[in-house]
């Protein structure tokens, strides 16, 4: 005697044969890598290959808890977005433009140097810990969303500015060979290391209330700074520069000062008289002088400059409301003061 099964017994196991053959599908989904020198990589120099096809699956890329591809001539890093789950990415020494680590959120180390990047965004990369990014052409580098970063070498770039304000737990800065003209350190209260020299600096602010940890202070070459502001002077001017028998102490350049305070400005007032006023002010900024105005920069506190005029009136009303900078030129010397815009 024949049993008539009901119909839905026949959809249900439709619909289970179905879902297995979606996971089958989706475990044996090949990763699209064009760039054959990082496949090439992939496959013989970490291990990701398990089943040995040639290929790297879906399922292999998310079982990988790191990458290693450094010297491998990789021009496009395209496929690294199905790593979701690596820590550590070493792709140092190939030809990589552009490096897009939106999808590694797990991320804790990369190491990037000699390659071609001119932007990092670490944006989803709340583990960040270890950034290792020299000898690229960098102009930008968003390291504003990682809490937890603590290393961060990214020397002999183009980069023209720099906010680490949000990176309490940072401990060594390297930033040599760049373009910055405005570091603040205020809140890097575990910072031990920097090595900012041979940079445009006009503004370092190291007042972090634990200037005795800093065993190392290196920004030396940067003619235009001569304010360093600091917890405490007579503890700053005790430092010994090791330089050049080596990198260690705190070393800045003769015509540079350390101060607690660096409001009024970087230059000695007794050969260039200026002044500025109102401050704070609403709309106008007016430059009180017996010296002809060259040229006249308002920057951002993060060093990005925003206005240049040649007038000893300047009109700031567009600006929103804030701190900045302002630096002025006459007969080849410089000026800098901080104002505030109501």
């Amino acid at each position: 005697m024949k049993i008539k099964l009901p119909k839905i017994f026949y959809m249900k196991n439709i619909y289970v044969l179905f879902f297995f053959l979606i996971c089958g599908f989706a475990n044996a989904q090949i990763v699209n890598i064009p760039d054959a020198n990082f496949k090439n990589a992939l496959i013989t120099n970490n291990g990701i290959d398990i089943n040995n096809d040639g290929e790297i699956q879906v399922s292999e890329a998310e079982a990988a808890n790191q990458i290693r591809v450094n010297d491998f001539g990789i021009v496009s890093m395209e496929g690294l977005e199905y790593f979701i789950n690596i820590v550590k990415l070493y792709c140092n020494k190939n030809q990589i433009e552009i490096l897009d680590i939106s999808q590694n959120t797990k991320l804790e180390q990369l190491e990037c140097y000699e390659n071609q990047i001119t932007t990092l965004d670490f944006t989803n990369n709340p583990y960040l810990r270890f950034l290792w990014s020299e000898d690229n052409p960098l102009q930008t580098l968003n390291v504003t969303s990682n809490p937890s970063l603590e290393f961060l070498y990214s020397h002999n770039c183009l980069l023209q500015e720099l906010d680490v304000s949000n990176n309490p737990n940072l401990q060594e800065l390297d930033i040599d060979f760049n373009q910055i003209s405005t570091l603040d350190l205020s809140q890097n209260i575990n910072l031990y290391s920097l090595y900012a020299w041979n940079n445009e600096l006009i503004s370092l602010n190291l007042q972090n209330g634990n200037n005795t940890i800093i065993g190392t202070m290196q920004v030396f070459d940067n003619p235009n700074l001569t304010c360093i502001q600091v917890d405490d002077v007579i503890f700053a001017n005790s430092q010994p520069c090791g330089y050049p028998n080596n990198y260690n102490g705190w070393c800045k350049d003769e015509t540079a000062s350390y101060s607690e305070s660096c409001l009024i400005g970087t230059q000695d007032f007794t050969t260039i008289d200026f002044q500025l006023f109102p401050n704070p002010t609403g709309n106008f900024l007016n430059i009180q002088s017996k010296e002809n105005v060259e040229s006249v920069k308002i920057y951002t506190t993060q060093g990005i400059l925003i206005m240049e005029v040649s007038s000893k009136n300047v009109d700031v009303s567009q600006l929103t409301a804030g701190l900045y900078l302002i630096q002025i030129t006459a007969h080849g010397k410089s000026l800098t003061e901080k104002f505030i815009k109501q």
